[in-house]
C-alpha cells in the first residue's frame, strides 16, 4: 500500500531532483554540450515542473486506488 508508493516516490523523485541542481550533473552535462547553464535552466525548469505534477497526480490516483 502506502510503502509501496513511498518507494516509488523516492525512486523517481531523486533522479529527476539530482539532475537540476548544481551540485548534479547539470554542469557537466552543460559543459560536455556547449550549452550555457542559463539556456539549459529555462529548457529544463519547465519540464522538471511538468514531471513533478505528474508525479504528484500519479502518487494521489495511487494513495486513491489503494495501490
Amino acid at each position: 500500500g502506502c510503502r509501496q508508493v513511498a518507494g516509488r516516490n523516492f525512486q523517481v523523485g531523486d533522479g529527476i531532483a539530482n539532475v537540476r541542481g548544481w551540485t548534479g550533473s547539470m554542469p557537466i552535462i552543460c559543459k560536455l554540450a556547449k550549452v550555457p547553464p542559463r539556456i539549459w535552466l529555462r529548457w529544463f525548469l519547465p519540464l522538471f515542473g511538468l514531471i513533478l505534477l505528474t508525479q504528484m497526480l500519479c502518487v494521489a490516483l495511487a494513495l486513491a486506488i489503494g495501490y
